[in-house]
């Protein structure tokens, strides 16, 4: 009798424990959200834009849902930004309101303090 208690208080004990960390298991088998996907291009994007001069920088274009448009190094790996790009669609994440303007002319992007941007107009 005694081993039939002891089993049912580790399976009550057991259900407990599952339902108090449920929400951390969980997340650990869920897609990734629009929030991480997001975080993870600006991160990548940060590291991808880097140059020493200004034939180094090019236009990438994100599309509304990430900002339309990105400069980032020629040599940096665009095919994954734009599957992370992809993922952040896909996930149905932010959706667009609105067209994005013309992309700046590759010309107009220039490499200043060690990062691409844009030109400034005078």
């Amino acid at each position: 009798m005694a081993k039939g208690k002891f089993s049912l208080v580790v399976l009550i004990v057991s259900i407990a424990l599952l339902w108090y960390f449920w929400p951390q298991i969980d997340s650990v088998f869920k897609e990734p959200t629009c929030t991480s996907l997001n975080a993870g291009f600006h991160s990548m994007l940060n590291q991808s834009n880097y140059c020493t001069q200004d034939s180094d920088c090019i236009v990438l274009d994100t599309g509304c849902q990430l900002g339309c448009y990105e400069f980032i190094n020629k040599n940096s790996n665009i095919n994954q930004l734009l599957e992370l790009s992809a993922q952040f669609v896909k996930a149905g994440c932010k959706v667009c309101n609105e067209d994005c303007a013309n992309s700046p002319k590759q010309e107009d992007v220039v490499c200043s303090g060690g990062k691409c941007v844009v030109k400034e107009q005078n």
